[in-house]
């Protein structure tokens, strides 16, 4: 837009001709014309560039007045928050967090995300507040004690990771004077070690405490966590506790107190650090007696030592209609008979998941099995879906058959030291056992390229045809083999044997199926 008087013919020239050619000289009238034009056009720049920021920003707020979100209730903008956030929930750590992350993004948007943000309890009051040895551990309790009651509101519950590299007395102490007794009315999950005090918490301490996660530590530091008496009152008033796990050190002594709210826990786990020789695990007596108090368990994870007599002692079925999920690890020196005793007196309807794991010497002249659940299935009526087996010893294949006969539900078995005949991977090759399997992890299983072989012809052979499986008429035929797994020994990473994993692995690509071979070296896949 020119408000300087030109003329059109003038103008012309100095637009459209020198302004195009550099042959064209101005005369000296005509350049002092285009310094004017040159300065106009330059001041018009400037008005239609605060005209475009003006703009600009009334688009911004136009935007922002009818913004779709406004109309949404603080509670459902924070359970969008929450979605937006999953699995990178708000996490304390002893080392700067990152704010480009949420819940901290979130925060800088506006002040009404800022405040829906600072009252969305899952935000701030999930704690995992680990310690580092090179801080004193002083400075690293204050700075946990500040942040709850700096960041988590008052009428907020918390969820308490602990987690600390160097356990001592002291350390221990510090956590729990400063983070768990002011605050345990209002801990909802707790993780941590434990401790006297803790044990002698007068009743009705803990009201919402839904998840209880206890390491007794080892004698080894010096000191004894477990208390001499025998019902100790801070489970007393425990009314939300659902999830219960302890943890005991190699060498301690199992301590469970009769105190504990056992009928209303959904989530039982009785473990040890590691087992060894020195290991006192708990007697399996004891382990059902647990379990009888336990009728609404929904999963449980339990190390139990074997023992004779048992038949004296647990004649009783125990009656655990919830349960889904159930791992087992059996240790010491037992007989056939005794692994096998223990599952006779579970009835367990619900049953979809099972987990066996034998770290046990066999007694001079006993045989060790492979463990038949078809009474435990027959009694329950449950219907397994996962198996896991590590180190039955199994050695009688007229037992294995018997004890796979059962599994006909079965869609993911997972094997460790478990030896199968040619017999074996042939039925379950045409579906006379397992039926249903679709996925198989195979470990320990002797020479690796006979296992290697049978294992790809075995998802070849599933992949066929019902007419190729012999499927008898009416029948229902036994779906593929989706994911075969197999761990070989070290002797395997020879050239020639990574040669053959290479054809398997195409073959079994070919069948639309999947399969990774690992070995002390690297681990191959099909994908």
């Amino acid at each position: 837009m020119t408000i300087i008087a030109v003329d059109p013919i003038v103008l012309h020239r100095i637009e459209f001709e020198a302004g195009q050619s550099n042959s064209i000289v101005l005369s000296k009238e005509e350049a002092e014309l285009t310094r004017l034009l040159i300065q106009e056009a330059e001041q018009n720049i400037v008005a239609l560039e605060a005209s475009l920021s003006l703009e600009k920003s009334r688009l911004k707020k136009f935007k922002v007045a009818i913004a779709p979100h406004k109309p949404l209730p603080p509670e459902l903008l924070g359970l969008i928050f929450r979605y937006s956030a999953e699995g990178k929930l708000s996490i304390y750590q002893s080392y700067p967090v990152d704010v480009k992350l949420a819940p901290w993004a979130l925060r800088q948007v506006c002040s009404l995300w800022r405040a829906t943000a600072l009252l969305e309890p899952s935000f701030w009051s999930n704690i995992n507040f680990k310690f580092l040895p090179a801080k004193p551990m002083e400075e690293e309790l204050a700075r946990l004690d500040f942040w709850i009651k700096n960041m988590v509101h008052p009428s907020h519950s918390l969820s308490l990771d602990v987690q600390q590299l160097q356990i001592f007395r002291n350390s221990a102490q510090g956590v729990y004077d400063t983070v768990i007794r002011p605050y345990r009315s209002r801990i909802r999950r707790l993780q941590t070690h434990a401790l006297e005090d803790f044990f002698a918490s007068p009743p009705g301490s803990f009201p919402l405490l839904e998840s209880l996660n206890l390491s007794i530590l080892d004698v080894m530091m010096n000191w004894d966590p477990v208390p001499t008496c025998e019902a100790p009152q801070c489970f007393v008033g425990m009314d939300s506790l659902r999830s219960l796990e302890i943890r005991f050190a190699v060498c301690q002594p199992v301590f469970l107190p009769n105190t504990v709210p056992w009928h209303q826990l959904t989530s039982l786990n009785i473990l040890w650090t590691k087992m060894d020789a020195e290991s006192r695990p708990l007697r399996a007596v004891l382990a059902l007696h647990v379990l009888r108090q336990c009728p609404q368990l929904e999963c449980c994870d339990i190390v139990m030592e074997m023992e004779m007599g048992m038949d004296v002692m647990t004649s009783r079925p125990i009656y655990l209609q919830h349960l889904r999920s159930l791992e087992i690890t059996f240790f010491g020196t037992t007989t056939a008979w005794s692994r096998e005793h223990i599952l006779e007196f579970l009835v367990v309807p619900s049953l979809v998941a099972l987990d066996l794991i034998f770290y046990t010497q066999i007694e001079h002249g006993a045989r060790a099995t492979f463990p038949d659940l078809g009474p435990l299935i027959r009694r329950s009526g449950c219907t397994i879906r996962s198996l896991r087996m590590v180190s039955p010893y199994s050695s009688d294949m007229n037992i294995t058959r018997t004890a796979l006969d059962a599994l006909t539900s079965l869609h993911v078995l997972r094997v460790d030291e478990v030896l199968f005949s040619d017999a074996i991977f042939e039925e379950i090759a045409t579906g006379a056992l397992l039926p249903n399997i679709r996925s198989l992890e195979v470990a320990g299983v002797g020479e690796g390229q006979e296992a290697l072989r049978y294992l790809t012809e075995l998802i070849e052979r599933r992949s066929q045809p019902p007419s190729a499986l012999n499927v008898v008429p009416g029948g229902s035929t036994p779906p593929p083999v989706e994911y075969v797994f197999l761990q070989l020994p070290d002797s395997s990473a020879k050239d020639e044997m990574i040669d053959f994993m290479m054809a398997c692995l195409r073959q079994v690509k070919a069948c639309g199926a999947s399969m990774e071979i690992s070995t002390s070296v690297s681990t191959l896949s099909s994908d």
